[in-house]
């Protein structure tokens, strides 16, 4: 009998063998490709396959976005204490401290910067940060597909049923260097460049599962050797013709 994993897996490959299929129109021009990366090393393949297990096993703590509320609660000195919203551009105003970053950081991150800004008002002080509202997980999907956007991250998502909830492929999709960018610390994304023809023959046994936050990013031809760290504004360049950030 078939166990439910291989049945899984069948699953996903009929549906990536219609991702293939699924888009005939043209779609809107792609981004200009970003600048080439240094050559590439003699041991490429092997460094790639070290590379690919450090991306899978990223960090999944949740990190602050814009919108998301924050309550600040000083333990010995609770007239300090306020409930404040993260500002679009990620800062959030404390009264009597400077205008501070959180956004990108997660709560525990968060509450140590707090307590650095703090130490020159407060003798030692112990502050608790608990999210209160948070932005849903979600993905974003761009480039030379049917229907870009964002999407909400519910449960187990791999990267093929990611690009079929977009719509799937359109006929300008260049298959063989699909991108995923990843954060990997603040202000940085790690880029990771799968070909997605190898992935199907190989009945998406690689098949990737996706973290909050992931951006894919579908050209139209090839790019070069697309850099493996990028800054999130440089990637930020990639999605910005589609209405996407």
């Amino acid at each position: 009998m078939v166990n439910r994993q291989t049945a899984s897996q069948g699953a996903r490959a009929v549906a990536a063998v219609l991702i293939l299929v699924a888009g005939v129109t043209a779609g809107v021009a792609a981004p200009q490709a970003p600048e080439a990366g240094q050559a590439a090393a003699p041991d490429l393949q092997a460094r790639a396959a070290v590379a690919g297990e450090r991306f899978a096993e990223r960090e999944q703590r949740y990190r602050i976005q814009p919108g998301d509320v924050l309550a600040f609660q000083f333990r010995f000195t609770p007239e300090f204490d306020q409930t404040l919203k993260v500002q679009p551009d990620g800062y959030v105003s404390l009264s009597g401290i400077d205008d501070l970053k959180v956004g990108g950081l997660n709560v525990g991150q968060v509450r140590d910067a707090v307590v650095r800004a703090c130490s020159q008002q407060l003798r030692q002080p112990v502050v608790d940060v608990v999210l209160k509202e948070f932005s849903l997980p979600a993905y974003v999907v761009g480039g030379e597909v049917l229907s870009p956007g964002r999407f909400e991250l519910k449960g187990d998502v791999m990267l093929s049923e990611a690009i079929q909830v977009a719509g799937g492929f359109n006929s300008n999709a260049h298959l063989e260097q699909v991108l995923l960018f990843r954060r990997s610390s603040e202000g940085w994304m790690e880029s990771r460049q799968i070909d997605f023809k190898k992935l199907i023959k190989s009945g998406l046994n690689e098949d990737i599962r996706l973290r909050p936050g992931d951006m894919i990013f579908i050209p139209r031809s090839k790019m070069g050797n697309v850099k493996r760290f990028m800054e999130a504004a440089r990637v930020g360049l990639f999605f910005s013709p589609f209405g996407l950030l």
